[in-house]
């Protein structure tokens, strides 16, 4: 919202038209994907849908202004996970990327976890502030195996602050910080641009699927409200067999 009125702050409502936004976020050169402008498109939009709402202003200026969200995200092979953990020579970077894949969180998640948000006694971390709070109006619960206790425990001793993880600066990881520095590895390693921290996440949901592990529970992992979005890894995971199966059990066969 800052960049957007930095740059169209001067107009008036009755002035302002789609194409502002359109053009605005177009020439945004850091935006690599669509879901990023889809992201920033949605968040101009939330404040002026809120004034309409409120009854501020009477109509819309860029309701109009949509983007696709584009192909959805893959998990990370297993060489490139290792790749990122070589290339990531911070190892505060490292303690971050290992949690990713231990627990399937989002990025902005392990980001924004604090200690005070560690439950150690159920083995938890339980944000009341995340990405789809506003949506399902639940905390989000963050499943640790014991590895990740582990981990927890060796930073909480080493290298403690308010967030559990942090940069070289002593603060939370922001998500310009973290795209920085994927670029770099990916550009020392060779991988392609496609290989991305959410991709930890799509490996352990597609691990989970090919062992097992039922939709149900995995969406519970994955802080997902229900199992629409979760069986997408079912298709990810190229495993569609074990559901002909399941057919098979049903009709008894």
């Amino acid at each position: 919202l800052g960049c957007f009125f930095a740059e169209h702050g001067d107009l008036t409502r009755a002035q302002a038209r789609p194409f502002h936004l359109r053009l605005w976020v177009d020439a945004q050169a850091q935006l690599e994907s669509d879901w990023s402008v889809k992201r920033w498109i949605a968040t101009v939009k939330a404040c002026f849908g809120w004034a309409v709402k409120m009854g501020v202003i009477e109509r819309h200026p860029f309701l109009g202004v949509s983007q696709s969200g584009g192909k959805r995200g893959r998990p990370l092979t297993d060489a490139e996970f290792q790749a990122l953990m070589r290339e990531a020579t911070d190892g505060r970077l490292k303690r971050f990327v290992l949690f990713l894949r231990l627990t399937g969180c989002r990025p902005g998640e392990a980001a924004g976890a604090r200690w005070a948000d560690l439950d150690l006694e159920r083995g938890v971390i339980v944000l009341a502030e995340h990405k789809t709070a506003r949506k399902t109006g639940e905390a989000r619960t963050i499943y640790l195996p014991a590895v990740a206790l582990r981990l927890l425990a060796w930073i909480r001793v080493n290298d403690c602050g308010e967030t559990i993880f942090m940069n070289a600066w002593g603060r939370p990881w922001s998500n310009g910080a973290l795209s920085q520095r994927l670029a770099g590895i990916r550009e020392r390693a060779g991988l392609p641009k496609d290989a991305k921290w959410y991709g930890a996440r799509h490996k352990l949901a597609t691990d989970a699927i090919l062992r097992g592990v039922d939709l149900a529970t995995l969406a519970e992992i994955l802080g997902h409200k229900g199992t629409r979005t979760t069986s997408h890894y079912i298709h990810l995971a190229g495993r569609t067999g074990h559901v002909r199966g399941a057919v098979e059990k049903a009709l008894g066969h």
